[in-house]
């Protein structure tokens, strides 16, 4: 190992999703929503989970929960992002912030992964892709986590919720209190450092068939920044954001069946960024975001052969910034999607209506024919539409590295999917899906020509993107479970360039690997290993293939059964790989170890 490591080990425990050792019959099971923060030795963020999530790729600049862009499908980081409880939490700066939450992941269920018409129909969305996340119900938790990595390293966090019985014993009040520290030294450059806090309350009341949430989250990061941006690593640069949320929510039914459901949101993220370049002076840029967003839908069926599902929502941010100037938007949308059930046969066709302040309205139509072949074999073709509109740093930004564009539209995206699902056993499943998407008025940061001296926001007009993704997986009732997951993509643009810095720079080839291995009753292997063949770049230093594994060693003392002790390896084979062309963002072989106790 490059560099030695201190451990020390705190008579403390973690919930993580639904993270925690159980103890079932003869054998000790790590439950299926770990997503574990001990298999990359990092905190409980929720950027952290969705590193080790299928169908999703979080591109960090340094170790997970630094800063971390999310793609899903190819999309660059502006096509991605987070919804709870069927809101979709944006950020009108940049979307760079798609993957922050001040919620740590122990308070959410493990993310489904939606795109295409699944988005459609769970989510107003993003562009391409959301991490789903839901509430999950409070049960009684009481929860510490410590751990250290090496170069003095170490986290912190906790979760403690508790259910009371109130009125009938069908009513339940839960209190929980939730948060996480980490430091982090030296995650790329020598200087790059990290400091993460976050923490919160929330407040439930479950009742029959009725769930109502109140979260309130505090979350502060400070870390190096030397390099990101696309920035000249050769001058130093730090940044501290700050990330307040109030959130509420309301599902009375099934998300599965009949439901309806109210979420409304309240958020405000300010980001100080400072650039100690060669000049006299520094650069620096400093923003404050707030944004006001609610959402109302559901689903309601009718004699179990008709069905409509309903949303709509609205949005305003507002942002007063140096740079960017100040500005405030409103957006919102309506869907209406009626379904049609005939034998084994699914018709869903609907038209999303969208709305902006400024600009031009849009209709998208929505639509889905699907078919159960078999009991363990289904068919969908699908067509769907989405739209964006520019971040403000896109429109507005002006720094040493990077150039907006104030001519930019909105973003139109169309897929179109063929998806066929199915099961061999009750253990083993799989999916096969091919997809084309076009998007219209594509935004991208390029370089122009070799001699261009910052990336510059462009209208890339019409591009094409074809795909393959399939999967299969395995999950017994002792705990284990594996999965491979794969997809190819192709991306082509009228528009020529010298080099992409995102959208056009995307793994052609993708390939995770991740899985539990329960080896005894005291004993889990976990790992986490992805193999990408980058499209080529001529900004990009490293090879065009990154080998990125992460491997855990769980160990439950068979005297202390609440207690999980966890060994970790990031990065295990020093990969080198450039996540962003010309920059070095990737953290290097890491060791970590960390106690988890429940009681």
């Amino acid at each position: 190992m490059k560099r030695m490591i201190s451990i020390l080990f705190c008579l403390v425990g973690f919930a993580f999703g639904e993270t925690q050792v159980v103890e079932r019959d003869e054998m000790v099971v790590v439950a299926e929503a770990m997503h574990s923060a001990q298999v990359v030795g990092q905190d409980a963020s929720v950027a952290v989970a969705l590193a080790a999530t299928p169908g999703i790729i979080v591109n960090s600049q340094g170790v997970p929960g630094g800063q971390s862009d999310l793609s899903i499908r190819g999309s660059s980081f502006s096509g991605a992002g987070i919804s709870i409880s069927g809101l979709s939490l944006n950020s009108a700066q940049t979307e760079h912030f798609n993957a922050e939450l001040p919620i740590v992941a122990g308070v959410l269920s493990a993310p489904v992964v939606l795109s295409g018409f699944d988005q459609v129909v769970a989510t107003e969305g993003h562009l391409v892709g959301t991490a789903s996340f839901e509430i999950m119900p409070i049960d009684r938790t009481r929860s510490l986590t410590a751990g250290v990595a090496e170069d003095n390293g170490y986290w912190l966090n906790f979760l403690f919720q508790e259910s009371l019985p109130v009125g009938d014993e069908n009513a339940v009040v839960g209190i929980g209190l939730f948060g996480s520290h980490t430091e982090i030294n030296a995650v790329d450059y020598e200087d790059n450092d990290l400091k993460s806090t976050r923490g919160g309350g929330q407040l439930q009341y479950l009742a029959d068939d009725s769930q109502s949430d109140l979260i309130a989250a505090y979350q502060q990061r400070e870390f190096g920044a030397r390099g990101y941006y696309g920035v000249n690593p050769d001058w130093y640069a730090d940044e501290k954001t700050e990330d307040t949320l109030f959130l509420g929510s309301w599902l009375n039914g099934d998300t599965e069946d009949s439901y309806i459901r109210s979420t409304v949101m309240r958020r405000e993220q300010t980001d100080d960024y400072t650039l100690y370049w060669s000049f006299p002076g520094v650069y620096n840029n400093e923003h404050r975001t707030v944004t006001h967003s609610g959402v109302l839908g559901g689903r309601h069926y009718w004699q179990e052969q008709f069905a409509l599902d309903w949303r709509s929502d609205i949005e305003n941010e507002r942002i007063r910034s140096i740079s960017l100037g100040n500005h405030e938007r409103y957006r919102g949308s309506g869907l209406l999607l009626p379904r049609v059930f005939l034998g084994q046969w699914n018709f869903s066709a609907g038209v999303r209506y969208e709305f902006f302040e400024d600009d031009d309205s849009e209709l998208l139509p929505q639509g889905a024919v699907e078919v159960a072949v078999t009991e363990r074999l289904g068919l969908r073709l699908s067509h769907s539409q989405s739209i964006r509109q520019p971040s403000y740093t896109e429109l507005n930004y002006e720094s040493p590295a990077s150039l907006g564009n104030a001519g930019l539209e909105n973003q139109k995206a169309e897929t179109t999917e063929l998806l066929a699902t199915g099961e061999i056993t009750t253990a083993v499943s799989w999916h096969l899906g091919l997809f084309q998407r076009l998007t219209y008025d594509t935004v991208d940061w390029i370089r122009e020509t070799q001699d261009s001296k910052r990336w510059t926001a462009e209208n890339l007009g019409k591009a094409d993107t074809d795909g393959v993704v399939c999967g299969l997986s395995y999950k017994d009732l002792a705990g284990n479970h594996l999965s491979a997951n794969y997809s190819f993509l192709h991306k082509s643009s009228d528009t020529e360039f010298y080099s992409s810095r995102y959208a056009f720079d995307y793994p052609e080839h993708y390939l995770l690997l991740n899985g539990l291995w329960q080896i005894s009753q005291y004993i889990g292997l976990e790992l986490a290993q992805s193999f990408r063949q980058q499209v080529e770049n001529p900004m990009r230093n490293s090879s065009d293939s990154a080998y990125n594994g992460n491997l855990a060693l769980h160990l439950v003392p068979p005297q202390n059964p609440q207690m999980q002790i966890s060994f970790m390896v990031s990065n295990l084979w020093d990969d080198d790989y450039e996540y962003f062309p010309g920059q070095a963002t990737i953290s290097p072989r890491r060791v970590s170890a960390g106690v988890t106790v429940d009681w």
